[in-house]
Parts: structure tokens; sequence; C-alpha cells
């Protein structure tokens, strides 16, 4: 495996596309890995218009195409019809493809940067799998990896395929955080259309949460979730810390019960409540 390191504009990207260029020369298929959905269209736009000259056959795959679609594409890589293919987490799971032997993550500290008490195990996960799927057969297989922060355990654990580093340093960063195994987190989401009242709810809830949970429980928030707006409903949440999930909850559930009678909560409001939530956004 390879870093491709340095700030906006050193052509970490031209790198990539230099070795997809050979790997085609070569008969061979390139894999390119971008975090988000939008950096996909992006890549893959580019990719389209740096080749156009060639003949590549480039195509993508991400939750913008239908499950048909997917299914093709996937079925076209197989046959040796397409020669890149850019795409989202679900290139990096389950590619068996013999000729397949170049495999590219663009933006890889995109998913560490995220506010995720996982983001460092989602980060080498991501890597490690498409790494993968890289010269799974008789062909010799590359990777590259496109970072501005090389140094970062994730990302050097994962392109050295050091899964023990990686866990040693990933569940000391745990312990000292305070997240799980070593605690229990309860995620409360708040959302209504209405901003103003989801606000001022989350901020009511977080003073009652003050009157039910275990002396010492740790109240995170309210504040806005990542994701602070979806299909118009406004978002706001806590996260309690406590080592017990069962004391956690009910104290939790006693909070919800004083905010929705002792508060005139507008009427769409939603509250959902996740113990060790896998998504933070």
């Amino acid at each position: 495996d390879r870093f491709l390191c340095g700030d906006v504009g050193y052509g970490k990207t031209e790198v990539s596309l230099r070795a997809a260029f050979k790997a085609i020369a070569d008969n061979k298929q390139v894999a390119l890995l971008a975090p988000t959905t939008i950096l996909v269209q992006q890549h893959y736009n580019t990719i389209v218009k740096r080749f156009r000259h060639t003949g590549a056959r480039v195509d993508y795959l991400s939750r913008f195409r239908t499950p048909k679609q997917q299914k093709e594409v996937v079925e076209k890589l197989a046959a040796g019809d397409i020669d890149i293919l850019v795409g989202t987490q679900m290139v990096a799971k389950g590619l068996d493809f013999p000729n397949l032997t170049l495999a590219a993550v663009v933006a890889a500290d995109t998913l560490l940067n995220l506010p995720d008490w996982r983001a460092g195990e989602r980060t080498y996960q991501l890597i490690t799998q498409l790494a993968g799927r890289a010269g799974r057969r008789d062909k010799q297989g590359r990777a590259l990896i496109q970072t501005y922060t090389p140094e970062a355990p994730p990302i050097r654990c994962a392109a050295a395929g050091d899964y023990r580093a990686f866990y040693l340093w990933e569940m000391e960063n745990r312990r000292l955080h305070g997240y799980p195994p070593y605690t229990h987190l309860i995620r409360v989401l708040l959302s209504s259309q209405n901003r103003l009242a989801c606000a001022e709810m989350s901020r009511a809830f977080a003073h009652y949460l003050k009157q039910t949970l275990p002396e010492g429980a740790e109240i995170c928030g309210p504040a806005d979730a990542p994701l602070s707006r979806i299909k118009d409903r406004w978002r706001r949440q806590l996260i309690v810390k406590w080592p017990s999930a069962e004391e956690a909850a009910e104290g939790v559930d006693r909070a919800r019960g004083l905010l929705l009678s002792r508060e005139k909560a507008p009427r769409d409001l939603l509250i959902a409540l996740d113990v060790d939530p896998f998504g933070m956004m």
C-alpha cells in the first residue's frame, strides 16, 4: 500500500489517475472509492473527462442508482466491461474479480473527521476492505490511500495491515474518552418542523435529565445533530454517558415523561432514543 499525502493542489488525485491509466494500459481493472456520494459524482465526472480519448469504460456505484442498476454495474465489472469503477462503501464490500488489481481511496480522512465515536473504526475498516478488493487472485494488487493525515493511527494501521495495533489504539482511545465498551451512550434525538420549538424542547429535556439521571452521569448537549435538517425537520440531540445502560435508559425515559407532561411541545415533535448508537449523524 502507498500513501498520497499533501495539501489541496499538491497532485494527489493526479497520482491516482496516472496509476489508473497504467493499470488500464495493462488490461487491468481499477476501483476508486470516494467517502461520500457527492464525491463519487465529482470524481466520476473528472475521470470520464480525463479518459475520454482513451476509450476507457467508466461507471459508478452509489445510492443514487437503483438496486437493478447496481446489479447491472457489478455484472458489467465481472464481465470485464468496466475499466474504472467509482463508488462509495459498497465498492469495498463483497466484490471478487480476478482482473481488479488497483484500489484507490480518495480523501480517506473524510470518515475519520466525522462526529462519530466509531469514526476511527470505520476508517480502518473501509481502507482494509477496499485494499482487499485488489489482487485477490493470481495478479499482484496495489492500493493507493489519499490522505492529509498519514500519521493518523486508523490510516497508518490500515495501510500496514496491523489490526492488533489498531485495536490497542482504538480501545485506549475509547477508554480515555468514555465510549463503549467502557461505558454506555444513549443518544436522544428530537426533531420538529418548528426549529425554535425543537431547540427549546431540547434544552428542557437536558434540564429534566439532570433531575432523573444518576449522580455523575455525563450529559453532552443539547446541540444540532450533524445532519441538522432532513426533509423539512430540524434535528437536535443530546448524548448521555453512564456505565449502566439500564439505569441511563430509565433516567432518560423518566425525563421524556416529564417533558411531555410539563412542557407545551409541538404536535409533530418526535423523540428517538438509541442506546450505543451505530451512527451519530
